[in-house]
Order: structure tokens, then C-alpha cells, then sequence
């Protein structure tokens, strides 16, 4: 376990980047990108959340076609499944490529599903690392994704304070 932390708002940034790079990818396939979001850890009176995660909502084939959730979680990887009215966890399907694969493989995933639900990626999550752990690791790995003059410094690293959900939109 690293004992380092790293702010909430520095995981944020650096995973809504990396749904940012598979958004376009998915959009240079033809697949209708919606929101995307992205949250570090937080803590409020309600709940309390001491991981990642990131979404990106697609829509197949354009209005009136069915919406999906593509779901990234810092512990489990990708995952895609019926939009959020519908128990997640229940209907997903699981990439089980890694944690951190490249858009463009994510953006096959999600082709496969859309194409068969059925046929695409696993019904069980994997397990890639411990919630609440590694952050310096996760961070250092998913700033290829972010621009340079965005990238994590040092003087970033500090503990993990309580605040409300940080969540973006990155696409412009």
C-alpha cells in the first residue's frame, strides 16, 4: 500500500481526461457520445466514496436508439450496461482487459456490445486493485492521457480531503 495520497481534484482531472480520449475514440466510430463524467473520492454527510470512476453515456445509432452507461471503475476496469434507470451492476458487461486499456479498445467493447449485449465482455467484474489504494500509481498512469500543461505536479500530492462529487464535462 502506498501511504502517499493524492487530491481528489488530480484523480478527477486525470481519469475525466482518459474518458475524454475514449469519447473521441468512440465518436470517430460513429458512436453517439453524451455526458461524460468523472469523480475522486468524497465525503459528505450522506455518502462517502474513497475511489474513481468515470462514465461515458452512449447512445446507439443515434436519437431514439437504446442508451448505455460505459462505465470505468478504478477498481474493476470498463464495464457497459443500460442506462442508469436500470440496476447497473445487475445488466453490465465486463471488458476484463486491464484497468486501464486504450480508448480504442474500449470503443470495440462498446461497438461489440451495442452490435450483442449478449456476446460482449463478461458478466462478472474483475478485481484490478484495492479501492482507497495506489492513487499515485493510478494517477501516474493515466496522465498519458492528460495534456501537458494540465499534468499532475507534485506539489498536488496532499491527502484526500471531504468534499461533494467532482464531476466534469469534458467534451467541447
Amino acid at each position: 500500500m502506498t501511504t502517499r495520497k493524492v487530491d481528489s481534484q488530480t484523480l478527477a482531472t486525470v481519469v475525466g481526461h482518459y474518458m475524454k480520449a475514449v469519447s473521441k475514440e468512440l465518436v470517430s466510430r460513429g458512436i453517439a457520445v453524451g455526458a461524460v463524467r468523472s469523480c475522486g473520492p468524497y465525503k459528505t454527510e450522506e455518502h462517502a466514496f474513497d475511489d474513481v470512476e468515470g462514465e461515458v453515456s452512449v447512445t446507439a445509432g443515434g436519437a431514439g436508439r437504446p442508451e448505455y452507461v460505459l462505465h470505468w471503475s478504478g477498481v474493476s476496469g470498463w464495464g457497459i450496461g443500460p442506462d442508469q434507470k436500470i440496476p447497473f451492476l445487475r445488466y453490465a458487461r465486463w471488458m476484463h482487459a486491464g484497468l486501464l486499456p486504450q480508448p480504442a479498445q474500449v470503443a470495440s467493447f462498446c461497438a461489440s456490445f451495442v452490435r450483442d449485449p449478449s456476446r460482449a465482455g463478461y458478466k462478472d467484474a474483475p478485481t484490478y486493485r484495492y479501492a482507497g489504494e495506489g492513487f499515485p500509481d493510478l494517477v501516474r498512469r493515466l496522465a498519458v492521457h492528460t495534456p501537458a500543461e494540465e499534468q499532475p505536479r507534485a506539489s498536488c500530492h496532499a491527502s484526500v480531503s471531504a468534499r461533494s462529487s467532482l464531476r466534469r464535462r469534458f467534451l467541447s
